[in-house]
């Protein structure tokens, strides 16, 4: 008897232990690509990324489990994760059916990768925007990419991106120009430092300096997400505050005007003045002339 309960004890650990070996023999691979991962921006968003995984996958099928946390003081519904990227479609999202004030729950993604090397992927859950680096391997490849194949890689997504930063550039002028005519105080959006930055991306991906042009990208998205941020919350100015603001600068020019003409009218006065008095010396003078002659 004492027997037979030390196998039943042993068994299960032998069981256990090929599973492990199993398990990890599958998810071993072996990389140093470095990720484009840009959703930890400095911004507080309505909705964060706290956890992804796996960020390593082979081609073929996966499922990425996104754990998500909601910043809001309000419980949100339905919570759906979008996921996009070179090489890979979605099949089948798991949504979040409530999420609490400041609660964190996993949505789930299933989807299949057919191309290798580093995908950066793009996530979108309601209307924030987030992205993922991700190296898939393709375990029937035996030559592993060079270097520069991998820079090249990733310089062709970031043109990609660059190209979704140029419309959401385009978009947010759009939005700026609507919030102004609707009364909103925009005076403090400025977007000359975003404009910069995607020019700097450009210059960057020319040289195929991949490197800074990932830094400028990230600066890019920073100043997109701040200046965006400053237009969902500019303040609304009711028409009478406008009114009496248009009235003010009104006034303004107006007393600017009056005291330019007044000033004008003086000068022409005291020109008038000037004149009159270097005539009445002059006649005076010849008339003292006429006296010392006679």
């Amino acid at each position: 008897m004492k027997y037979i309960f030390i196998l039943c004890l042993l068994i299960p650990l032998v069981f256990a232990q090929d599973t492990f070996q199993n398990t990890s023999q599958n998810i071993s691979v072996n990389s140093t690509t470095e990720f484009v991962n840009l959703s930890n921006l400095s911004i507080m968003r309505d909705i964060e990324i706290t956890k992804f995984f796996p960020k390593e996958v082979k081609l073929g099928d996966v499922q990425f489990n996104i754990q998500i946390k909601n910043n809001l003081d309000e419980t949100l519904e339905n919570v759906f994760a979008i996921v996009s990227g070179k090489g890979f479609s979605t099949y089948d999202v798991v949504p979040i059916d409530s999420l609490e004030p400041f609660g964190k729950d996993y949505i789930f993604v299933n989807g299949n990768v057919r191309e290798s090397g580093v995908i950066n992927l793009t996530i979108k859950i309601d209307k924030e925007v987030f992205y993922q680096g991700i190296n898939v391997i393709d375990v029937n490849e035996g030559i592993e990419k060079t270097e520069e194949e991998l820079n090249l890689e990733r310089l062709d997504n970031l043109s990609r991106y660059l190209e979704e930063l140029k419309k959401n550039y385009t978009d947010l002028e759009i939005e700026i120009f609507e919030k102004k005519e609707e009364g909103y105080d925009v005076i403090d959006v400025n977007l000359n430092e975003l404009k910069k930055n995607i020019r700097a991306i450009e210059v960057d991906i020319l040289r195929k300096d991949v490197n800074q042009a990932e830094i400028n990208f990230k600066l890019a998205q920073e100043e997109y997400e701040y200046q965006k941020n400053k237009v969902e919350n500019a303040r609304y100015v009711p028409i009478l505050t406008r009114l009496k603001e248009n009235a003010l600068i009104f006034s303004a020019i107006f007393g600017s005007i009056l005291a330019f003409f007044a000033l004008s009218e003086l000068l022409k006065q005291k020109s008038r003045n000037i004149v009159s008095g270097v005539s009445q010396l002059a006649h005076k003078t010849k008339k003292n002339k006429k006296k010392r002659k006679k």
